[in-house]
């Protein structure tokens, strides 16, 4: 699993006023790194030469990128490369429309969570990565559980196997 203790946010806007006004509003307590796209082809690039770190990974994508380039990809067309070059990685869905077709497409394609853009963009934004780093270390935490019950069985069943060897030589 990935490494909670540096985290990657990638967020991607072709609105430059938006995107630089995110880069400067954007402050989240944990170490992070932030980069900043005004492309999914820019973001794609950039993601699939970071896929080797073991940075928690948090993208986060404008619904509509097509507003400069009409070709370029939606924020929802982004998401199924995105989950193929590393599935791991939370995608959240930033939008300016409040449109339930794109909430019903988005659930469909699982990103974590869709936000709209308003006045509480950043703290519903907070808010849904704090309760993805939370879901992240439960589900941690419950690997690591089962893990050492794993190595528990296994010690048991050696021990007994040991036990009923020795009885036999004996």
């Amino acid at each position: 699993m990935k490494s909670l203790k540096h985290i990657d946010f990638y967020y991607v806007d072709d609105d430059l006023l938006y995107l630089s006004y995110f880069r400067k509003t954007f402050n989240f307590d944990l170490p992070h790194s932030l980069f900043t796209f005004s492309s999914g082809e820019a973001l794609i690039n950039k993601f699939s030469r970071d896929i080797s770190n073991s940075n928690f990974k948090i993208v986060i994508l404008d619904y509509v990128l097509s507003s400069v380039d009409k070709k370029a990809r939606t924020g929802i067309e982004l998401l199924p490369i995105i989950k193929e070059i590393d599935p791991e990685t939370e995608v959240i869905i930033l939008s300016e429309y409040e449109n339930m077709d794109v909430k019903a497409t988005s659930s469909n394609l699982h990103p974590s969570t869709y936000i709209r853009k308003n006045d509480h963009t950043f703290i519903r934004l907070y808010s849904a990565i704090n309760l993805i780093i939370s879901k992240y270390n439960l589900k941690r935490k419950k690997r690591a559980g089962r893990i050492s019950i794993y190595i528990l069985l296994s010690f048991v069943i050696l021990t007994l196997i040991l036990f009923v060897i020795y009885w036999l030589i004996n």
